[in-house]
């Protein structure tokens, strides 16, 4: 059981950070002033490569 527990939990981790990049994404494409549209580009990247992994 405490195996279930610990793969829905590493599910909902993974749906969390596939949003999130999805949000930093739209964030970035969004905003008008570069240098904090490069941050949400980056923050993107970082929730990308977290889903990835």
């Amino acid at each position: 059981m405490r195996q279930n527990v610990e793969i829905t939990r590493y599910l909902e981790n993974w749906h969390d950070e596939i949003e999130n990049a999805f949000l930093y994404c739209a964030l970035a494409k969004a905003e008008p002033q570069a240098a904090l549209a490069e941050v949400y580009r980056r923050l993107a990247t970082t929730e990308e490569t977290h889903a990835q992994f």
